[in-house]
């Protein structure tokens, strides 16, 4: 019995670190950024991004999370077609390039400033991302904006990223744009994309078959209930 005893302390005790371990690091994630566009070949062109939250990462350059863009053409006769990055900071404040941006927790709200440039004009420009299902706790929310097309109340037009798979637009006659992507933790008001006609104010892609976002709620449901399932089943063989 008391061997017995000791070993139910231990399983109580590894599942209480393992939930510990699990709340501290849930507030983790990455969600994966393609911007692409086509040469009038059909050729397709894109950038990688990654933006991100991880505990032990800052707003500015981190060596352990962040990646530089490069962003130097290799071949002068190729015109560039596209060019996106992410704008930060490096650790002397100065600004740097990045196409990897994983941000410290924080009680306000962040955000990524992207931009997309060496557009030739007219060409249609597509930003599409896997969304973070399941990733984000109830009552926060990650957007993109587009900082360049205004809505009805003279607000950047946003696309909310865990309803929708894409956004596409339109470039216009600088080749470039700007656009940012904000995780806050309380709704804001603001306007929902796809609310103009064509590519010109933004389309929006929405999935339809999405998961639902309870997934991580329904596994700590399941590992907080473990020990009593085990206790019962020692209890029956004994």
């Amino acid at each position: 019995m008391r061997r017995n005893g000791k070993c139910k302390f231990l399983i109580l005790n590894l599942n209480f670190a393992f939930l510990i371990f699990n709340f501290s690091f849930a507030h983790a994630w990455q969600v994966p950024v393609e911007v692409s566009a086509y040469r009038d070949n059909g050729e397709k062109v894109y950038n990688k991004l990654i933006i991100g939250v991880e505990p032990g990462a800052t707003n500015n350059f981190d060596n352990l999370w962040d990646t530089p863009a490069l962003t130097s053409h290799p071949d002068p006769d190729i015109p560039l077609l596209l060019k996106a990055y992410l704008n930060s900071k490096g650790s002397g404040k100065e600004d740097v390039k990045l196409w990897k941006d994983i941000r410290g927790v924080s009680k306000s709200d962040t955000t990524w400033d992207i931009t997309i440039d060496s557009l030739p004009s007219g060409k249609a420009v597509i930003i599409s991302w896997v969304s973070p299902f399941g990733m984000l706790k109830t009552g926060e929310r990650l957007v993109l904006k587009d900082n360049e097309k205004v809505g009805d109340d003279d607000q950047p037009i946003e696309t909310d990223i865990t309803e929708a798979s894409s956004y596409a637009f339109l470039s216009d006659e600088d080749g470039s744009r700007s656009l940012s992507v904000v995780f806050s933790k309380e709704s804001t008001s603001g306007s929902k994309s796809g609310g103009g006609s064509g590519f010109g104010c933004g389309t929006v892609r929405f999935y339809n078959d999405a998961p639902p976002a309870g997934g991580s709620a329904v596994i700590g449901i399941i590992i907080l209930f473990s020990p009593v399932i085990f206790f019962r089943l020692i209890r029956n063989r004994s």
